[in-house]
């Protein structure tokens, strides 16, 4: 190794040629490039000499990997740098760097003519190694609605497996087990319980936490006698929300049509929102930007509250149809509630104008039926923007695909309606709110203990 001082003793700069070969690792393992720059100075008898440690200012890596498939050589104008440990990879590392001299070092250093650098090469300290669906995590692109599986291995010095015992899994949120709106009724989600935790292996679902695409987890564990814990932290992709074009109105009061048990649909009077021309009383258009690099596939889930009251003449006895128990949210009729739209990967903006709309009403009374003096009308909503890789564009089993909210927002509307004479009713109060979009965490996945349908939403005495 060669070089030239530039500047005086004490003060001065060089530059070198180094060659630093990682030593033997654990697959998936990182390992840590960097330089140490000392620099020997002695006199022309090698009697005397000073020994100086030196500040990096630039540094070139080259990078040869040789596999099965052939070589590729990778670059890297950093001070250092790290690379994952690959049992079938030679890998080979050189670099150039230069360095500023100006402090010294013990003079008994037993290191006699050195001039130059030291490069080293450091493998991280843990021994214990997370792999997600059997390969060191990391190695593949993970994905929002994707089931994986964690494991974890631990090796010794001389890279030997070494045997774990009393798993124990945690994380700073819920991990889904499974989740299936599409085909039940009450209850979709099911969370990993202590069981579960305990497991040497765990299956769970990646969806969003916050507004961060990773998901934390902890390991405690037993090695050689001893309690060790790690955490690591997989990283997944998912659709950008960008923000909501609405289309709102204000509910009235109209004549229109409602669905019959047993025939044909009604003439009936009505309060809520009223379809125009085969427009929708409601429509609300999310946009999204996808720059995942696969299809993902997007659909509306509406949850709701409701209070509805009315007044009757014969009986003289209130009659209402609510949701319970009272503030709990059910699932409004099915998921998706309106088209599952499939978008591409793309940097563009893409709005998903068919996903979602709604004309909620209820009936005051049958025409020409009198059977009804008052309605109040009253309800709450939880729309959930929910989104899943599409399973030919990511290759992910079908099995292991799951849709899961990156967005939600709520909306309510509330009515109230007197009968006037015989053949005319009245609005005496009509309103709707929105609230703007919020993030939504593991615990605010759509989880519901009934769906609302005419089956199970009917008008009932007040008790």
């Amino acid at each position: 190794m060669s070089w030239v001082p530039n500047g005086d003793d004490g003060n001065f700069e060089l530059g070198a040629d180094i060659l630093a070969n990682p030593p033997r690792g654990i697959p998936g393992e990182i390992v840590s490039f960097s330089v140490i720059p000392l620099c020997c100075i002695w006199d022309e008898d090698f009697k005397h000499y000073k020994i100086y440690k030196g500040v990096p200012k630039s540094v070139e890596w080259s990078l040869v990997e040789k596999t099965k498939n052939g070589e590729i050589t990778k670059t890297y104008s950093e001070l250092s740098f790290e690379w994952r440990y690959n049992a079938d990879t030679e890998v080979s590392v050189s670099a150039t760097a230069m360095a500023h001299f100006t402090e010294p070092v013990d003079d008994e250093l037993e290191v006699v003519g050195y001039a130059g650098y030291f490069a080293a090469c450091e493998v991280a300290d843990t021994k214990i190694v997370f792999y997600v669906n059997d390969k060191p995590i990391g190695s593949e692109t993970y994905y929002l609605g994707q089931k994986i599986s964690l494991a974890a291995k631990a090796f010794n010095e001389a890279c030997e497996e070494i045997l774990l015992e009393d798993f124990n899994w945690k994380t700073n949120s819920h991990l889904v087990k499974s989740y299936d709106p599409f085909f039940s009724e009450k209850f979709p989600l099911k969370t990993l319980e202590e069981s579960d935790l305990n497991k040497k292996t765990i299956d769970f679902f990646l969806c969003d936490s916050i507004d961060s695409s990773e998901k934390k987890i902890f390991l405690t564990v037993k090695c050689n006698k001893n309690i060790l814990t790690k955490e690591t932290i997989i990283s997944f992709k998912k659709p950008t929300f960008i923000g909501l074009k609405n289309d709102l109105t204000n509910p009235n009061v109209f004549k229109g049509l409602i669905e019959s048990d047993s025939g044909p649909d009604l003439p009936a009077w009505i309060i809520g929102f009223e379809k125009k021309d085969g427009n929708p009383g409601i429509k609300i258009t999310p946009v999204v930007k996808n720059e995942t690099g696969i299809i993902y596939e997007f659909g509306a889930l509406q949850t709701l509250t409701n209070s509805h009251w009315r007044s009757v003449t014969q009986e003289n006895m209130p009659e209402q149809v609510t949701t319970q128990p009272s503030g709990v949210y059910w699932l409004d009729r099915n998921f998706p509630y309106g088209a599952v739209t499939a978008v591409e990967s793309s940097e563009k903006d893409f709005p998903l104008d068919e996903i979602f709309n709604d004309t909620p009403s209820v009936s005051l009374d049958v025409i020409p039926s009198t059977y009804v003096n008052e309605v109040h009308a009253s309800a709450t909503y939880t729309v959930f923007l929910m989104a899943r890789p599409n399973q030919s564009s990511s290759g992910i089993p079908f099995e292991k695909l799951a849709f899961f909210p990156i967005r939600a927002f709520n909306w309510d509307w509330g009515g109230k309606a007197k009968r006037i004479s015989d053949i005319t009713w009245s609005k005496t109060e009509g309103s709707m709110s929105f609230t703007p979009p919020f993030l939504t965490t593991s615990w605010e996945i759509p989880n519901w203990p009934q769906t609302a349908n005419s089956k199970t939403l009917k008008w009932e005495p007040v008790r």
